[in-house]
């Protein structure tokens, strides 16, 4: 899975178990910024929390709030978990499936909804608190 904004980065999921930052900037040398890893199986989705999102769309270059730099992550592993790219372990991890997670999307900036081959649709919501509490 790989997800793209108008602006440098640029975030990418693999079967590895591990998620890579990318710097779409950077000409020779070294690409790849950050390597995330704490799954314990196949990474099958990443998705940008959505301040993060809007920020990098528009350019924003320096940031206030730690959303700003925040991504969330599915795996095979049954998890679903809450990145910030300034650190190197998730903020937390929801253990809401019993399978596989295979998609996941933020509805405004408070309600986390995830799929997967538990044949159902969790809904997490007050993600904002859980976020503000870390």
């Amino acid at each position: 899975s790989a997800r793209v904004s108008s602006g440098p980065w640029l975030s990418l999921s693999y079967n590895d178990k591990h998620i890579r930052l990318w710097d779409t900037r950077t000409q020779g040398g070294e690409i790849v910024k950050q390597t995330f890893s704490s799954h314990n199986g196949w990474v099958s989705s990443v998705r940008w929390h959505d301040i993060s999102r809007r920020n990098l769309l528009q350019g924003a270059a320096t940031s206030s709030s730690t959303q700003e730099y925040l991504f969330w992550s599915t795996s095979f592993d049954g998890t679903v978990k809450l990145w910030d790219t300034r650190g190197s372990i998730p903020l937390f991890t929801l253990n809401d499936h019993t399978d596989k997670v295979l998609c996941l999307d933020v509805l405004g900036n408070n309600t986390l909804v995830s799929g997967g081959c538990d044949c159902t649709l969790r809904i997490t919501k007050n993600v904002r608190m859980k976020i503000l509490e870390v």
